[in-house]
């Protein structure tokens, strides 16, 4: 490999005409050795080999210390979905072989791309039309920062985020359906679309469809409250169910599924509710806003993390890594489904709307994967 970063991966010319799969996969095979699957939570010499490779791309700016963790899965992600693999994060045969190809210089990626490739902005591209892409995400609200005209994971992020919210193709890459698509939407438009969509853990009023609507007639089914469908859309029988469900618990019957209803939903699902739970109704925080937040999970058994925060305190259940520029250090914070948390830690991979959820195990971390979740901010 070359000792400086070499050509990356999307900006070369097309210098080798390689149109079939099988052709590509067979040539850049010859001459090494294939690395066994890695993935999340591997570590050591092959997963330091991938880094290298990712770097040499473009795609991956973290240490190449040789654990698989979230910022390497993230780059393998982005490179899958340029390439048109399927976006799981994890480094097959298939992945690597053609990651290490383009790494050493010895395909042309580009032409695994779509006839229009030179047309696509892609993680790994850089220039004036990437800011302005920045810009546009930033003023919708799928970006937050500023525009570097680097198209990084945060961008690709941004795009997927868009791209879900309006039922295209969610590949993180920016072609002309999509852009035409982010030119024709305006502020007013999001703004309205945020107001009816309910995501999982989503403050739940009438009029709002989605599945975070169907996650909370689900609960109010299972507990005797709602005996309609979780249809998904929050009609005057469910704004009563949530009515009848907080007066029954102590709660102001507002007919909205707030903080304090979805801790009480969950506290009664699975039985907690007890003395304890009946006095603290009263002390129970408030909340001053939300935020949509894509969320990983860590535990301190986690090879080669530390097993203090960056304030200090023991890594575990209720601490969460964030970008400071985003959640301020000691902010409190409640997460639907697990609990109350206090932002304690930073990560090199921890970027804008992006946190890292603590728990006690690292089966538990595993467990709960990647979610895009809508989490609250208490006020102070």
């Amino acid at each position: 490999m070359q000792s400086t970063v070499v050509k990356k991966i999307f900006g070369k010319s097309l210098r080798k005409k390689i149109c079939a799969w099988t052709l590509i996969f067979s040539s850049v095979t010859c001459g090494f050795e294939i690395c066994a699957a890695a993935g999340y939570g591997d570590s050591g010499a092959e997963v330091s080999e991938i880094q290298t490779c990712l770097t040499a791309q473009g795609l991956y700016y973290g240490a190449i210390d040789g654990y698989y963790g979230d910022a390497t899965a993230n780059a393998i992600r982005d490179f899958q979905s340029a390439i048109g693999l399927p976006a799981n994060g994890i480094c097959d045969d298939k992945t690597f072989a053609l990651l290490h190809a383009a790494a050493y210089d010895e395909i042309d990626i580009t032409t695994l791309m779509r006839g229009d490739a030179s047309n696509y902005l892609k993680p790994g591209d850089s220039g004036e039309r990437v800011k302005e892409l920045q810009r546009r995400l930033i003023e919708l609200g799928y970006m937050v920062g500023t525009a570097d005209g680097i198209y990084s994971s945060a961008t690709s992020m941004g795009v997927r985020s868009f791209q879900a919210d309006y039922f295209l193709k969610i590949d993180g890459l920016c072609g002309s359906e999509t852009l035409n698509k982010l030119n024709s939407v305006n502020s007013s438009d999001i703004a309205a679309k945020d107001s009816n969509f309910a995501e999982i853990g989503s403050i739940i009023r009438k009029d709002m469809r989605g599945p975070g609507v169907v996650d909370v007639q689900k609960k109010l089914i299972a507990l005797g409250y709602f005996s309609g469908k979780a249809d998904g859309y929050c009609d005057d029988a469910t704004v009563d169910a949530i009515k009848n469900f907080q007066a029954a618990n102590g709660i102001e019957p507002t007919g909205v599924c707030e903080i304090m209803t979805y801790a009480a939903l969950e506290n009664v699902q699975y039985g907690e509710r007890d003395a304890e739970w009946e006095k603290s109704v009263e002390e129970f925080p408030k909340f001053e806003r939300t935020l949509y937040v894509e969320a990983t999970a860590y535990s301190s058994q986690d090879p080669g993390l530390g097993k203090f925060t960056a304030r200090g305190n023991p890594v575990g259940r209720g601490i969460i890594s964030v970008d400071p520029n985003v959640i301020p250090l000691g902010t409190r914070v409640y997460i639907p489904g697990y609990g109350e948390a206090i932002a304690d830690d930073i990560g090199g991979a921890i970027k804008g709307n992006v946190i890292d959820i603590a728990f006690d195990t690292y089966e538990e971390a595993m467990a709960f994967g990647r979610q895009t979740i809508e989490i609250y901010i208490i006020s102070e």
